[in-house]
């Protein structure tokens, strides 16, 4: 059976009139050609301006990421003598944190290169890296604030390990060690990072994080780009402050021209 439904609606073609009225009275073909060219550069340039945008922020966003990666990699060589294999490893391994934990490379990369300072070791940094997101996800505090408390308690300070949680404090004060800290807390909120990414909330930013990751990836693509026009924007750079009374002398030249 037809389903018939009224999709019609009113159309005000006011604006559109008055540019044919406009276009009518316009005398010569050139005066016509300058109207056409200016009516269509409107929304060319408006939307050369929102690329010109996108790929400003895309290129930020990739040259922060590039900046990140540095300082880890320079970390990790300092603290554990990690190889380039290593660090790419852990770069593949950040990068699954923002699907499966919600956590973006920016909050795991600092406390990644905390840990590794304090622990001298990749693979023990992210065994403590994946109990400090577990105990952030139970607890609601910051990953920073618990991957600090970690990094000193491996380092012997336990004094801000006993604010995670209720149950440290007795272990701790009962001669327990950094060890066996570690190992409640992994017995108490083992699996609450992906519990909580499960969530509502925890899908809405991991989509964010997957938006970004687009976005810095376009900006990488962009970067090859950007090494090649720097030089000529420094050269430019360079001879407009060694020839201002030219620049100003120009411009105003232009500015009576027009």
């Amino acid at each position: 059976m037809a389903v018939i439904l009224p999709i019609i609606t009113e159309f005000d073609g006011a604006g559109i009139n008055k540019a044919i009225k406009q276009f009518k009275a316009l005398e010569t073909n050139s005066q016509k050609a300058q109207f056409a060219i200016s009516k269509a550069a409107l929304p060319a340039a408006a939307a050369l301006s929102g690329l010109a945008v996108a790929a400003g922020l895309s290129l930020k966003a990739a040259v922060d990421d590039e900046a990140a990666q540095s300082a880890l990699a320079r970390q990790l060589k300092v603290s554990t003598d990690a190889t380039d294999l290593t660090i790419k490893s852990v770069e593949r391994y950040i990068d699954k944190l923002g699907k499966t934990v919600a956590i973006t490379d920016t909050e795991a990369r600092p406390a990644f290169a905390l840990l590794a300072t304090a622990t001298q070791d990749v693979t023990k940094s992210q065994d403590l890296l994946n109990i400090a997101i577990d105990t952030a996800a139970a607890t609601g505090k910051p990953l920073a604030q618990v991957t600090e408390a970690i990094a000193k308690a491996y380092a012997g300070n336990t004094k801000g390990l006993k604010q995670l949680s209720p149950e440290l404090f007795d272990i701790i004060k009962k001669g327990g060690s950094a060890a066996d800290a570690f190992k409640l807390l992994k017995e108490n909120f083992g699996g609450a990072g992906e519990l909580a990414a499960n969530t509502t909330a925890g899908q809405m930013k991991v989509l964010k994080i997957q938006l970004d990751e687009t976005k810095e990836a376009i900006g990488t693509a962009l970067i090859p780009v950007l090494t090649l026009v720097l030089p000529l924007i420094k050269n430019l750079g360079d001879f407009a402050q060694n020839n201002t009374g030219f620049i100003i002398a120009f411009g105003v030249a232009v500015g009576a021209l027009a």
